[in-house]
């Protein structure tokens, strides 16, 4: 799906499809909030270089894939979410990420993000994340602590 030169906010809402065998490829040079609540797709590809706000709830995906922007991403809401594969194109530079009773496959690019350099993370929330051997490597939490000194 292209979308027309002036969008700037997508919103999917409850899919009563039970094959969840959809992908939605959106490209837009204007979109800055993508947002999706109760939704089973197979795959997401957003191409959205002004992407400012992502924000998963309640949804099912297999692959959730941002090839072209993340660059301006600045919040990330996730809550009850599972998805197998969540991967930006640019390395974001969030301010707020907030991710609730989600996979764990959630947590790795939210991991790199809190090591990265250039973060500029103020609000940090997790809950009910999986710390555990699913992410293949050990999880860190006193390099989070350390970043966000009391």
């Amino acid at each position: 799906m292209s979308a027309c030169q002036k969008l700037e906010s997508f919103k999917l809402e409850e899919d009563k499809l039970q094959d969840g065998e959809l992908t939605l490829h959106l490209t837009s040079s204007t979109l800055k909030s993508f947002a999706s609540v109760e939704m089973n797709l197979e795959s997401v590809i957003l191409e959205a270089e002004l992407l400012e706000n992502l924000h998963l709830r309640e949804s099912n995906f297999n692959d959730f894939n941002l090839v072209k922007g993340g660059a301006k991403l600045h919040a990330l809401v996730i809550r009850v979410t599972c998805t197998r594969f969540l991967g930006f194109g640019d390395c974001p530079h969030f301010e707020e990420v907030e991710v609730k009773h989600s996979s764990a496959a959630v947590w790795v690019p939210v991991e790199c993000i809190l090591y990265s350099p250039s973060s500029k993370l103020r609000k940090l929330q997790l809950r009910g994340i999986p710390l555990c051997a699913e992410f293949g490597h050990p999880f860190n939490l006193e390099r989070i602590a350390r970043l966000f000194p009391c």
